[in-house]
């Protein structure tokens, strides 16, 4: 649509030197398909959901608006065309906006962006403004495209929580927890305060989950987090770590023996019964005790300390509290051992894989598996990656397994895909594989190696490793992307992905965390964020993957959300290479 200034000229050169006659047979018509296209232009403005401001500079007076600034600003349009711009009070977040108004030439042609608020009343509304500088004859004018970012800030505030607490408890969570921790020691160590850490583990919790099921243990773990933060003083920080594992913050501590009071405090408020059904239910808590700085000086050693200490504390009988001391090896030992005994197992290659399906909701078709690790020890039996993976990551051990598990899982599919099965494997990526330097070069090689294409592969990386280093994330994600290898975000939702950044990343799908999963048909928080996910994923042309998918229910709550992939035991458990053959030979009905 040609701009309205250019079509007056057009007529102008037109009109000139002709009879008003002969502009009323030969132009007439042409006229009112101009003024008909004027109105068209004008509509496509008033019905934008975007407000749009014509400023006139530099006096930066409002002299044409949308229809819909005046519910926007809500300012009628009549008192809104001829207003000055800083009459509408906006409250500038960005701090360039007296900048765009008193430089308007030095806006780029992209234009520029700035977030603000403005105040309705009591209420604060984010906007989200997009400046452009024109020239329209000889006046030079702003043009302003404002859009409400309300619903956007809110899903942000969503994911910032889902990322830093904890759903059932609604405590902070692991991330949050470090975070505090961290300035914590940090204020301690200048202003020479001490602290302390308390690691509270509930006794007998798994048998009351085990025995009367998970919402028998939910209720247990909310009811005890409830009674954990009674106990505390404000100013003080408790969080969930996992499972049934608590942590407390004591802050600014005058005498060691103040742990020990709150830790009996806690000891003794978990021992009493909870109710749940008509049935008492009795668990107690053991604590083990860390003290900043005597047993530490960052987060990772004193979780350590208070850790050892709480596995001493059940030692010794449970239902009591133990401060950490050196004499507590034995845990140690334990440690030298398992790393030991990884070791060997790299060298001798005594991992073996698993694969567990991935099924496609749209073309009803197992289109893809992911590989999980196992290890059977000749001694001590199978030993879970719940208990391994972890401390390899810390030894840094997960660096040699982590290749193996991609190499052999990589060699598979193409044995699988000589067979005539065309699949795409996905392999989990630990953080700490992701930020080494030679990642790339390591991915393109195994590739090479085992003559698998790229597309036959999709690795799978976790928030907070993607986030941890954002513009080497983003090169990395993106050289990955170019090769053709997939790209995921695990467990999505358990960390935190500013919107911001997390559609700059090349990722092709998201895969929601099991622990949303579980309660979507009968949680309508899980089943609201799920429903988010699915939409946020599909807004920023991702696809989406559900684990943990373990009822029929769950399947088609998430067929009716648009989810395009899942995983879980209603599909398949984890198997080794010769049973999920069996799969792929006589397929998911």
């Amino acid at each position: 649509m040609k701009n309205p200034s250019d079509y007056n000229k057009e007529l102008r050169k037109k009109l000139i030197g002709i009879s008003e006659n002969t502009v009323r047979k030969n132009y007439y018509p042409e006229l009112q398909e101009r003024i008909h296209e004027l109105e068209l232009f004008r509509a496509l403005i008033d019905y934008s959901t975007d407000a749009i401001l014509l400023i006139k500079m530099p006096e930066a007076k409002i002299v044409d608006a949308s229809a819909s600034a005046s519910l926007q600003f809500g300012i009628k349009h009549s008192d809104l065309t001829n207003l000055l711009f800083h009459y509408l009070e906006l409250i500038d977040l960005s701090g360039n906006l007296q900048d765009v108004l008193e430089n308007p030439q030095a806006i780029s042609s992209e234009g520029k962006m700035i977030q603000c608020y403005i105040k309705k009343g009591n209420q604060e509304t984010p906007l989200e403004i997009t400046f452009r500088s024109v020239i329209l004859g000889a006046s030079s004018y702003l043009i302003a495209i404002s859009r409400d970012i309300t619903e956007r800030k809110l899903a942000e505030e969503r994911l910032y929580r889902l990322a830093h607490y904890d759903t059932l408890t609604g405590l902070p969570n692991r991330v949050l927890f470090l975070e505090v921790f961290r300035q914590a020691i940090l204020y301690g160590v200048r202003n020479k305060l001490s602290h302390a850490l308390l690691f509270v583990d509930l006794d007998r919790f798994k048998y009351i989950n085990d025995t009367l099921g998970h919402a028998a243990g939910d209720y247990v773990l909310l009811a005890s987090a409830r009674r954990i933060k009674d106990s505390l003083s404000t100013g003080d920080m408790c969080a969930r770590l996992s499972g049934d594992e608590f942590v407390v913050l004591l802050n600014d501590i005058n005498d060691t023996h103040d742990a020990g009071a709150i830790a009996q405090k806690i000891i003794e408020t978990i021992a009493k019964p909870f109710f749940f059904e008509g049935r008492e239910l009795f668990i107690s808590g053991s604590i083990g005790i860390s003290i900043f700085p005597e047993d530490g000086n960052d987060c990772a050693t004193l979780l350590k300390q208070a850790d050892t200490a709480m596995y001493h504390a059940k030692e010794v009988g449970k239902n009591n509290y133990q401060y950490f001391s050196k004499s507590m090896q034995k845990s140690t030992i334990e440690r030298f051992e398992l790393e030991s005994l990884l070791h060997r197992a790299i060298q001798t290659e005594s991992f073996f894989l698993h694969y567990q399906p991935r099924f496609d909701l749209i073309s009803n078709k197992i289109t893809g598996m992911e590989a999980l690790i196992r290890w059977n020890h000749p001694e001590y039996g199978l030993i879970t990656p719940g208990h391994f993976i972890p401390f390899a990551e810390e030894t840094g051990l997960i660096l040699p397994v982590g290749e193996w598990v991609l190499r052999s899982a990589c060699r598979q599919n193409r044995l699988w895909l000589d067979q005539g099965f065309s699949l795409c494997v996905s392999v989990n990526l630990s953080a700490m594989q992701f930020r080494t330097d030679y990642l790339v070069e390591r991915i393109q090689t195994i590739l090479k190696e085992t003559m698998l294409p790229p597309e036959n592969l999709e690795l799978e990386i976790t928030e907070s490793a993607v986030m941890n280093d954002i513009k080497t994330s983003i090169e990395t994600l993106k050289e990955i992307h170019e090769m053709g290898v997939k790209l995921s975000i695990d467990d999505f939702g358990t960390g935190y992905s500013s919107l911001s950044y997390l559609k700059q990343f090349p990722i092709d799908k998201l895969k929601i965390d099991r622990s949303f999963i579980e309660g979507i048909n009968t949680n309508e928080e899980d089943s609201s964020i799920v429903k988010a996910v699915v939409s946020l994923a599909h807004s920023l042309k991702m696809k989406v993957v559900a684990e943990g998918v373990e009822t029929k229910e769950q399947l088609k709550f998430l067929e009716d959300c648009g989810c395009e992939e899942i995983q879980g035991y209603l599909i398949g458990h984890p198997v080794p290479s010769r049973i999920f053959e069996e799969l792929l030979t006589f397929p998911i009905q």
